[in-house]
């Protein structure tokens, strides 16, 4: 019972330790995808349905939990923050609960401490992404299954994070298979609980909106053209995160590998999956690091009680070392990159004084939306994800778009070096039939350039 509440407190430390590093990403917002959802979030709010009025490629249940509270607070960047910021503290909740009864309270301790100090979980716990929100429904289905063996309600978690983000389908067919393979009855009740979910909101959805919801949601993944990054993202997360995942390749030392059985079909499943992908981003992988944090708490446990006792001290001490010098530089990085204020957010009071309410915006995904948020103007035909693949797979035209906006008053928001203004179709337009009004420039998002296309 002691050693029960030593290990809970020290959870609770943890989690404190963790939050106060995330304090200062918890309330800046800067340029990227996550704008997006945000604005994607408002436009429900005001009645606006994704797939039937704007182009949305995920399933729905991320932007509709940022519509929900988008509706109670508003525009708080904080509170959109605590989607990703309490999934992933959700997330670290149900591990340690898994390790626990699994294994023991220092597989849990160690774990967890693996977990949340990888940069990739630092750095993506403030995006909001929704990534993180699968994680969490994945997490707590798999506890539910591993520890739990109640297979229907594992099931109908995977269900919901089936519908937050299709990633997920990756580590819940390795599960439903292996399940399948050793007792046909919890495959059962696991299936029936997945597809309750699943199937109802796929089946609802298709006949709601039919191609509009089939295509951006699944089809369109599968046609985007390949990224040459993809190597890079690759070995990215390994510089960046080497001390869990050299953790987690302990395990060829472990005893009884069979117990970890599981996550490691997973992790391996998951790398064929991204690796197959034309294009992967690098929070793709979030949904890997509770399953390579398992194999790593355990490994690490299960060799050092076979370390000669004389050594063990000495090896801990050392480890204890390397894990405070990696996870100072990370959290260091973040304090002075990372989570830094984007400084270029006067763009929204410029868009905002130098336009009437009725002019529209267009542009970079990545900023766009976030000004149209800030200076309370709407985007063009409601067309919020504008990133190169949108136009590059043809799901939208790009000289139709451009003949549409040719019609409209419009402020146009691009980046210098990256995003749909390096398409010659957007650079001929705005040379031609655009003035030049202001250029910003943030020391690490680099810069923004506005052009006034009003007629």
């Amino acid at each position: 019972m002691k050693s029960n509440k030593i290990s809970w407190s020290i959870f609770l430390i943890i989690i404190l330790i963790f939050t106060l590093i995330q304090t200062k990403g918890l309330t800046n917002i800067v340029p990227g995808d996550e704008t997006v959802y945000l604005y994607m979030g408002k436009s429900i709010t005001e009645g606006k349905l994704p797939y039937k009025d704007f182009f949305y490629a995920h399933p729905p249940l991320h932007i509709f939990i940022i519509a929900f509270l988008y509706n109670i607070y508003g525009f708080n960047i904080l509170t959109l923050k605590l989607i990703p910021f309490l999934s992933i503290i959700i997330s670290a909740f149900f591990l340690f609960k898994l390790m626990k009864e699994k294994f023991g309270n220092l597989e849990a301790i160690v774990t967890i401490i693996l977990f949340l100090s990888s940069f990739l979980i630092l750095f993506n716990s403030v995006y909001s992404f929704g990534i993180s929100l699968t994680t969490m429904f994945i997490v707590i289905g798999f506890y539910y299954i591993y520890v739990k063996k109640k297979y229907l309600f594992g099931g109908i978690f995977f269900g919901i994070g089936s519908v937050t983000g299709l990633q997920s389908l990756v580590p819940i067919l390795v599960i439903m298979l292996i399940i399948f393979l050793n007792n046909k009855k919890h495959f059962m009740n696991l299936f029936l609980g997945f597809l309750s979910i699943f199937l109802i909101v796929n089946i609802l959805l298709i006949l709601l909106y039919g191609n509009d919801y089939f295509s951006p949601v699944y089809q369109y993944h599968l046609i985007k053209p390949e990224l040459k990054t993809k190597l890079f993202n690759f070995s990215e997360i390994i510089k960046l995160n080497w001390l869990l995942i050299l953790s987690s390749l302990l395990f060829i030392f472990a005893k009884d590998k069979k117990i970890i059985q599981m996550p490691l079909f997973i992790v391996a499943a998951y790398l064929v999956f991204l690796m197959i992908l034309s294009r992967i981003f690098q929070y793709y992988f979030i949904l890997l690091f509770p399953f390579l944090a398992i194999i790593a708490g355990y490994s690490l446990v299960n060799i050092s009680k076979r370390v000669y006792k004389p050594f063990l001290i000495p090896l801990i001490i050392i480890l204890s070392l390397v894990f405070l010098w990696n996870t100072t530089s990370d959290v260091m990085f973040l304090t002075k990159y990372g989570f830094n204020k984007f400084s270029a957010l006067q763009i929204s009071d410029f868009v905002r004084e130098n336009t009437d309410k009725d002019v529209l915006l267009f542009g970079d995904a990545s900023i766009t939306p976030l000004i149209a948020i800030l200076s309370d103007r709407k985007i063009a035909f409601d067309l919020v994800d504008t990133n190169e693949n949108v136009f590059l797979t043809q799901i939208v035209d790009i000289k139709e778009t451009i003949n549409k906006l040719k019609m409209e008053d419009v402020f146009i928001i691009i980046r210098t070096d990256e995003g749909i203004g390096q398409f010659k179709e957007i650079r001929d337009y705005l040379n031609m039939d655009c003035i030049l009004r202001k250029y910003y420039e943030d020391k690490i998002e680099g810069g923004f350039l506005i052009y006034d296309c009003t007629i």
